[in-house]
């Protein structure tokens, strides 16, 4: 084995010539080893469906579905766990749909948030590749999260330029994309920044079920080392004097592809109410699922911690009077999950939290 060990030796230093690389021993790329930290996602059901503590920093994340299924907030319920963190948000907007109420109820500070426009696809990526070269730039231990909502609302610069009546080339956004995530792959790992590219659903005429597939070409795709898809499940009412009032939905998560984690497709179901994903109900969901909570019956579960037997409706307020904030339920319900082996925490092969 003399010929690899000097092998190994002699490409270690990396740059050699004009090309940067790095070389490994197998054994140095256990699965989501090049993670170093994961930014919560807020939604409890979804770190447990991924197998992590939140999406990967380094890598970026494709959400994606039909209109109005909460891809929007779940890109800001991660800039909001940024924030928490110390850290800050890019949002480019490219369907100039931003409001900073509608953040705030989503748990974001709008003054923590950078906001671009971008009026091309092009345009996306330049601002991507600049937000992540100022990032490099400090050394700094405070996440990034760039969200881009979304990538295909705007055209290349190539559709752009054409007249209305002109036939667009086939495939041409599609190319500026592939493009863009070639450029800036690289940079997205080395810088550890989280990138969210929120995507729309296409009518998918092949799938039996109605189901849908991501627009914008296969860039997306193959490059993110998370896709998650999200789809109505059915709504949420109040009986309120006899009349039903909406409350929001009940929506599918459905996990695509895994790269950090599980391998295996795997969905689950959350709450999307009027003020954004319920953190409460989630987390009620959230313990169910990692044996915190027990059912006794239909209506009464048993909190085994403490050994209190609550309902789903008293739930909130338990919640408000035995924690310090429905965040810090958050954080605790991480680590039981990480300590039951439920979900590993990034940064390797870690058991438990630090």
């Amino acid at each position: 084995m003399e010929w690899f060990d000097e092998f190994l030796n002699d490409v270690s230093g990396g740059k050699k010539g004009s090309i940067d690389f790095k070389v490994f021993k197998g054994t140095d790329l256990q699965i989501g080893s090049h993670v170093p930290y994961g930014v919560p996602s807020r939604i409890p059901q979804l770190d447990l469906a991924i197998g992590r503590n939140g999406y990967p920093a380094g890598r970026s994340v494709e959400v994606f579905g039909f209109e109005h299924v909460g891809k929007s907030c779940a890109a800001l319920s991660a800039v909001a766990a940024a924030q928490r963190m110390g850290g800050f948000g890019v949002w480019i907007d490219a369907e100039r749909s931003f409001q900073a109420d509608w953040a705030i109820k989503n748990g974001c500070d709008p003054a923590r948030v950078v906001l671009a426009e971008a009026d091309c696809i092009e345009g996306i990526f330049t601002v991507l590749e600049r937000a992540i070269d100022a990032y490099s730039s400090h050394e700094t231990k405070t996440p990034l999260v760039c969200a881009v909502d979304s990538v295909t609302a705007i055209p290349s610069r190539e559709s752009q330029d054409k007249d209305y009546g002109e036939v667009q080339r086939i495939g041409t956004d599609a190319r500026a994309i592939r493009i863009g995530m070639r450029k800036i792959n690289a940079k997205i790992a080395n810088a550890k920044v989280l990138v969210i590219f929120v995507n729309h659903s296409i009518a998918n005429m092949n799938s039996p079920m109605g189901g849908g597939i991501s627009a914008g070409g296969h860039a997306l795709k193959f490059n993110a080392g998370l896709r998650i898809q999200l789809a109505r499940k059915k709504t949420v009412t109040d009986e309120v004097e006899d009349e039903k009032v909406y409350r929001g939905m009940e929506v599918q998560i459905t996990v695509e592809k895994n790269r950090v984690g599980r391998t295996s497709t795997r969905q689950v179901s959350c709450f999307l109410l009027e003020n954004g994903f319920d953190l409460y109900s989630n987390l009620f969901d959230g313990f169910q699922r990692i044996g915190v909570l027990e059912a006794v019956n239909k209506r009464t579960f048993l909190f085994k911690p403490t050994e209190t037997r609550i309902s789903r409706a008293e739930w909130r307020t338990f919640i408000d009077e035995h924690s310090k904030g429905v965040d810090l339920a958050y954080d605790w319900f991480l680590k039981k999950a990480i300590e039951q082996g439920e979900i590993v925490a990034y940064g390797g092969l870690v058991s438990s939290p630090e």
